[in-house]
């Protein structure tokens, strides 16, 4: 957890319950590698970089409080963020004041939609892209949670709809592939706009994935990326999974 106070209910009988939250956003529209492009939420600064984290309130749901954790320490607004639980993280010297348990969970945003509710400490917080996570300055033990994050979101990627909440609507096939891309690599990169959409054909099949056309992006040159609107529910999932 990232909350720099002491932890008064910590005892040798005791122990703290916190919330440490893994944030994804994908940067659709912009130059650069699909891991470049595929950025976690950090706080703190250099040799001291952290996972949003709170200590969790008697009466505070996990959920509030992982949301709470994200206001207080990045300046963001996650009140719309898909939002889910990741696991629990509970080795016990995980932090060195005292005996802290954590729940850590999964959040995406949509860059296009994120709402800035305090601008100074937002100004402090870190869109990390995924290709150069400072592994080695990251505290506590949140290499470990961040690691289960990225794997948990490549794991739902291939059997959910959650990619939709991390694109914007309409959102570019360009964009869809190179976030699948940060996950799974060259290959997929590699697929042609017909291969990427012939492996959502579910989603066009029952008309959740509906094709808005082509749209033009200021400053671009080159024929207008093929665009399609997802109006599912992005918690469903497939009948069978991705072969990518």
């Amino acid at each position: 957890m990232g909350a720099e106070i002491a932890l008064p209910l910590v005892s040798n009988l005791t122990a703290a319950i916190a919330v440490d939250v893994v944030v994804f956003i994908f940067a659709a529209g912009e130059a650069g590698t699909p891991q470049e492009r595929t950025r976690v939420l950090l706080t703190g600064g250099p040799q001291n970089w952290q996972l949003p984290g709170a200590l969790v309130q008697v009466d505070e749901p996990f959920e509030a409080a992982a949301r709470w954790a994200v206001v207080r320490k990045t300046g963001y607004d996650p009140t719309d963020w898909y939002l889910d639980q990741l696991a629990t993280f509970g080795a016990v010297d995980r932090d060195s004041r005292g005996r802290v348990v954590s729940v850590g969970h999964l959040a995406l945003a949509r860059l296009d939609e994120l709402q800035v509710v305090d601008p100074a400490v937002a100004a402090r917080a870190w869109w990390c892209p995924l290709a150069a996570i400072p592994w080695d300055e990251l505290r506590w033990d949140h290499p470990e949670i961040l690691r289960t994050g990225i794997q948990r979101l490549r794991s739902k990627l291939r059997y959910s709809w959650v990619a939709f909440e991390l694109l914007p609507n309409p959102f570019a096939v360009t964009d869809l592939r190179a976030l699948y891309a940060a996950f799974y690599g060259p290959r997929v990169e590699r697929l042609s706009t017909s291969n990427v959409i012939k492996a959502f054909r579910p989603l066009l099949e029952s008309k959740q994935l509906l094709p808005a056309g082509a749209v033009a992006r200021l400053g671009r040159r080159g024929r207008p990326p093929t665009c399609y609107r997802f109006v599912g529910n992005p918690r469903g999932s497939r009948e069978r999974e991705l072969p990518w």
